[in-house]
């Protein structure tokens, strides 16, 4: 489409202005404008929504430029169009991220920023409408304490969001900053607050900036989010979208949608919340090759955005078939004869996570018994159903041939009679 624009843009010269909105940046503007797939064209005139296209259609953007600029032929202002890559937005709505200059000047903002205020707040929203729980704890706790501060949505500035981590040498949000010294995160403010022996928190805040902020003992390091990693999770579930929020608080317009949608088609599914970890937020998008959220991914591999997914949604009266998700009977009734004598415990054989799945490997060891096993751990879905399926309440379960044998109990009962090796399959 990047050459469709160009031809219309040199065509109709500066009638037309294109502006181009990146989905992480403008969803408040996307649910203004009823943006529901991508890539989506608002026709904007006179600062107002004229006309909108849906998906990449170069014949009918150009339609409706065209006859837009008929109607808006009499009027001074010029149309415009702006296209979203997973979100859009009117030039006048959508954030933009300012040109961060250099690193001199970035500090010296920096610096302007951090002093704007006796209290300065960096958070995800603002203290009315916070992005983030951590935020939102934090606005809480300053205005219990009856703290007077002034905040700065980070969302709203990549170049002080990213910057800020620098200066400060502090990786994560909120920060709270007082006369121009960094005190810490909600964690830091809420020990400080529970020191109070009545001289206020706002006071006790000065003293810890001018004192220093109390030193805490490093956290140990999270995993590396390397493509091994990522691998992982996005195997972690059957079903998995990766999205802002939770799926009872959707923090964006498109995740809310996404979700609405596989439950309302019955889908089953696990969520990741991308606002809890910057890492997985931006280091998915190169691993998937997909630069927006929400993303779902099915068996470890993407589909896509919610425009594709409403698109499945359309073609096929069975999501659940066009994603290739199978039914839970049909994947249980495999499972139970992945091998002919097959384990369904907690952890691996080589390292059982209970006591009972230690002593069911342990017979089945001694007695020479070969079996494949699942850890239930792994999968919620597969613990929970496998109850049902079986008709049996506890694990581990050994299955033969496709059948249930039973718990541990069943086990040493067959053992210490002598039958456990004529039960179970003898194939290899």
């Amino acid at each position: 489409m990047d050459q469709v624009i160009s031809l219309l843009q040199g065509r109709h010269g500066a009638a037309v202005k294109f502006i181009k909105a990146e989905a992480e940046n403008a969803y408040e503007a996307a649910e203004a404008f009823g943006v529901s797939m991508v890539p989506s064209f608002v026709v904007l005139s006179h600062a107002k929504k004229v006309d909108m296209v849906e998906g990449a259609n170069p014949q009918k953007l150009q339609v409706a430029i065209e006859k837009n600029l008929s109607a808006a032929a009499s009027k001074p202002a010029s149309g415009a169009a702006a296209e979203a890559t997973g979100s859009l937005a009117a030039a006048a709505s959508a954030p933009t991220a300012p040109s961060a200059g250099s690193s001199e000047e970035l500090d010296a903002r920096l610096r302007r920023l951090t002093q704007s205020g006796a209290v300065v707040l960096f958070m995800k929203g603002s203290p009315e409408a916070p992005r983030c729980k951590f935020s939102r704890a934090m606005v809480e706790l300053l205005n219990e304490k009856e703290v007077r501060f002034v905040s700065f949505d980070i969302l709203q500035d990549p170049a002080v969001r990213e910057g800020l981590k620098t200066f400060a040498n502090h990786q994560t949000y909120p920060q709270l900053w007082v006369v121009g010294k960094l005190v810490g995160g909600t964690d830091v403010v809420k020990e400080i607050a529970a020191k109070d022996d009545g001289k206020g928190l706002q006071a006790l805040l000065v003293e810890a900036a001018n004192a220093g902020a109390p030193k805490r003992k490093a956290a140990p390091a999270g995993p590396v989010v390397d493509d091994e990693y990522l691998r992982k999770l996005v195997s972690s579930a059957p079903v998995l979208l990766f999205m802002k929020g939770s799926p009872d608080t959707p923090r964006c317009g498109f995740s809310a949608k996404m979700v609405g949608l596989l439950q309302d088609k019955g889908i089953k599914f696990s969520t990741f919340d991308i606002l809890e970890n910057e890492e997985v937020r931006q280091n998915l998008k190169t691993f998937a090759k997909w630069k927006t959220y929400p993303q779902l991914w099915v068996n470890g591999s993407l589909v896509g955005g919610l425009d594709i997914v409403q698109e499945m949604a359309e073609m096929s009266d069975d999501l659940a078939d066009e994603l290739g998700i199978e039914a839970l009977d049909k994947r249980l009734a495999k499972l139970v004869k992945q091998s002919p004598n097959m384990l369904f415990m907690k952890g691996v054989p080589d390292e059982p996570r209970c006591g009972f799945s230690r002593q069911i490997v342990e017979i089945l060891r001694a007695e020479g018994i070969s079996f494949g096993s699942f850890d239930i751990l792994q999968d919620e879905e597969v613990r929970q159903g496998l109850k049902d399926f079986a008709n049996w309440r506890t694990f581990p379960m050994l299955f033969s041939d496709g059948k249930l044998v039973g718990g541990l109990d069943v086990v040493q009962e067959l053992q210490e009679e002598g039958e456990l090796k004529e039960t179970v399959s003898q194939a290899q």
